[in-house]
């Protein structure tokens, strides 16, 4: 079997193993900050800085005086969090109050009658219940919502359902773009009214959509820059997609849920902390990079279908990067395909860099 298929089977294998293991969990304080690890994570006592946790299943029980950062297949926050809550798990139940926002994912989220957000909330998933008071924003992206609560701002929700229950009380204005009609309460109150979209959501109007044009032009330029600049990286890359296209995505989608559960693990060990700090700041810069270079790929290989004379030019190579990434990012913005298509580009330029990265090692 080859190294590289074996790391693979060792991480996924570990990340079982680790969820089996009811008991077994690692911590370490990092001045006011812990980190911990493993099967099952019970967070009993107060932390005064940052928590970052990752398990099979974890419970926050003590007060969180800074932010806290979990990822696991069953999530529980009791424990009120000092300031913002980044979450991203199987299931996620929040039933105290957070200080500042919430920015959760995973299959079913709830925010229980116990929690109070005192900022701003931003959740996908495949179900989001909204119970417990939102003293900001709300915006979601799921396939079924329900809210049943007070929320002092704007609510922006884009569903395949979305459901106001009797003690909804939206003091701003209700966006959302659904196949199916509002399915409101009669007791149900919408301070701001209610606005259906038939395209893409924002958390205001003009401000947001200027800064997802900037984000878009962003992504342009960056694929441009990387085609330019890293012609016969992206010439390996591109064959290696073209040839291991199912491989690719399978290493892709090993490494988006292994390293970040790596770079706890690390944390937690003295001579893997500096390791597991490059780790997780280099993480969100790697998922950039991976989604650009699938712009960078598409781009060639479509020069070589349709001009296979200019395929050699570093311009036209800059040029159709920019606009294949232009495209994606259009696909992306389509309602209920878009986060799959934003899944896929991540799992496809992940392993592809992965694989060929390999191969250059």
């Amino acid at each position: 079997m080859k190294s590289w298929i074996t790391a693979l089977a060792v991480c996924v294998a570990c990340t079982a193993s680790a969820a089996s293991e009811a008991n077994d969990s690692v911590g370490r304080d990092l001045g006011d900050d812990r980190a911990v690890a493993g099967g099952q994570v019970s967070q009993t006592r107060p932390v005064a800085g940052d928590l970052m946790a990752a398990g099979g299943q974890v419970n926050v029980l003590g007060a969180v005086s800074g932010d806290a950062m979990l990822a696991g297949g069953k999530l529980r926050v009791d424990g009120p969090v000092g300031q913002s809550l980044y979450a991203a798990g199987g299931r996620l139940t929040l039933a105290a109050p957070v200080q500042r926002n919430v920015r959760i994912a995973g299959g079913k989220l709830e925010i229980a009658p116990s929690a109070r957000v005192s900022g701003n909330v931003s959740a996908a998933g495949g179900e989001v219940r909204v119970l417990g008071p939102i003293d900001g924003y709300l915006f979601v992206g799921a396939g079924r919502v329900f809210i049943n609560s007070a929320v002092a701002g704007d609510v922006n929700v884009r569903a395949g359902r979305v459901e106001l229950g009797p003690r909804a009380a939206i003091a701003g204005k209700l966006r959302y773009a659904s196949p199916d009609e509002l399915v409101r309460d009669p007791a149900a109150r919408v301070g701001g009214g209610v606005q259906r979209y038939a395209g893409m959501l924002s958390r205001g109007d003009a401000m947001p959509a200027a800064f997802g044009g900037i984000w878009t032009a962003g992504l342009m330029v960056l694929a441009a820059l990387l085609a330019a600049a890293l012609p016969h990286r992206y010439e390996r890359m591109s064959r290696t997609l073209a040839t291991r296209p199912g491989m690719s995505a399978l290493a892709g989608f090993a490494v988006l849920v292994c390293l970040p559960v790596l770079a706890i693990l690390l944390l937690v060990t003295i001579i893997g902390l500096p390791l597991g700090l490059l780790t997780l700041l280099a993480y969100p810069i790697l998922l950039l990079i991976a989604y650009v270079s699938v712009a960078v790929m598409a781009g060639r290989m479509a020069l070589a279908r349709w001009e296979p004379d200019r395929q050699a030019h570093r311009g036209w190579q800059a040029g159709a990067a920019a606009a294949a990434m232009l495209a994606i990012a259009v696909i992306a913005s389509v309602p209920w395909i878009g986060a799959l298509v934003v899944l896929a580009v991540l799992f496809i330029g992940l392993g592809s860099l992965f694989l060929t990265l390999r191969a250059a090692w």
